[in-house]
């Protein structure tokens, strides 16, 4: 009985101490969530997390052009930032976190009722089945109807083909009006790397079939060509920036894209130049663009993190381009890619060059169930 009495007796007093110890634990975690809350109520990083880089105002561009006619022409040269300043990193979308470490949050793109009703309608796309649903984008002659749409907002999904082409349609209209017409971006037609690369499409074909976005444009007024490239659903893009002679690659999979794709290039330097000469040639410009002249540029490319996503490759692509039409960067962020896919079919949806916007309240009307 005695010994009964002391094995409790010392049980009793281990977990006294265990318990001493425990609380004294979680009073220093307490202690410890406290000052982090201080802190992140200090900062404060959601305030300025979704915002982007306003686009640069025409009129203080044609001031400054009357000023100083070097700084009139918006080329790649003039967008670029100083050497001692470094790259910069050019965040697309930026999901608020507060640990670099830990991953960004899910969080919800703001949409309006009609987005709303959109983007579920488009969601709700079975790939099983043979409808393939109402065109929600059009732009010069290219479409894309709702499965189309569904392979960009649903997450791992390739982005289609004729998506792709589309949009090519829309940034070209934007680029037109955003830019002047001796610094002109242009973004060709998927087709023709395709044509080039796996069907051995002749120069003539690319020129009369594949370049209409460079129609009744020559060389001397084009700042940069975007050639995107598809091979087995991965998407990548080689982009000639014509006036900083610079070749750039975009591709979320290689860390160097200019070795992988080394031979594709090749061949789609070759064609670009021969459109370019016989445009210039056609349209009997002052100054026709030399053949042989690009396999001696520079190779550069945008590194991007690891989005632990191989059919993200699309809509990286996509975002790219468009901000890099402002200014290439050595390095790019899109923040979430789920949340980037809906920020990036918003944004096409919305444009004012889709002549299908003014037609959605009565697509919706027609095709989505009442909620």
């Amino acid at each position: 009985m005695v010994r009964r009495m002391l094995r409790s007796r010392k049980s009793r007093m281990v977990a006294s101490r265990m318990g001493g110890r425990i609380i004294g634990m979680m009073t220093m975690m307490r202690d410890r969530l406290m000052v982090l809350c201080k802190e992140r109520l200090q900062h404060r990083p959601w305030r300025t997390s979704l915002k982007r880089t306003p686009p640069e105002d025409k009129n203080s561009e044609e001031n400054t052009s009357q000023d100083n006619p070097t700084e009139g022409n918006t080329t790649d040269e003039n967008l670029q930032t100083d050497d001692q300043e470094g790259p910069r990193e050019k965040l697309i979308l930026r999901i608020p976190r507060t640990n670099p470490k830990t991953r960004y949050r899910q969080t919800r793109v703001r949409m309006t009722k009609l987005e709303s009703d959109v983007v579920a309608y488009v969601e709700s796309y079975n790939p099983k089945g043979k409808e393939q649903g109402a065109m929600l984008i059009e732009c010069d002659g290219n479409d894309a109807n709702r499965m189309m749409c569904y392979s960009v907002v649903r997450p791992r999904e390739y982005v289609h083909s004729q998506y792709v082409r589309a949009v090519a349609n829309i940034y070209n209209r934007e680029w037109a009006l955003e830019y002047p017409t001796n610094s002109r971006r242009i973004m060709l037609d998927s087709s023709f790397a395709y044509q080039k690369l796996k069907t051995r499409e002749t120069y003539a074909g690319l020129l009369k079939k594949w370049s209409t976005p460079l129609q009744k444009i020559v060389s001397a007024d084009i700042s940069v060509v975007y050639v995107p490239v598809v091979d087995n659903g991965h998407w990548w893009c080689v982009a000639f920036a014509l006036k900083d002679q610079k070749i750039w690659f975009i591709d979320i999979m290689y860390t160097n894209p200019a070795s992988e794709h080394s031979g594709d290039v090749k061949k789609l330097i070759a064609a670009v130049e021969y459109v370019l000469h016989w445009r210039d040639t056609q349209y009997n410009a002052a100054l026709v663009w030399k053949l042989k002249q690009m396999h001696t540029w520079p190779l550069d490319s945008i590194s991007f993190p690891d989005y632990n996503d191989n059919h993200a490759c699309g809509i990286v692509m996509l975002m790219a381009i468009q901000e890099s039409a402002r200014a290439f960067t050595k390095t790019m962020h899109v923040g979430d890619i789920n949340v980037a896919r809906r920020a990036l079919f918003l944004s096409h949806l919305n444009s004012d060059f889709n002549s299908c916007r003014p037609l959605l309240p009565q697509i919706v009307a027609t095709h989505c169930p009442v909620r």
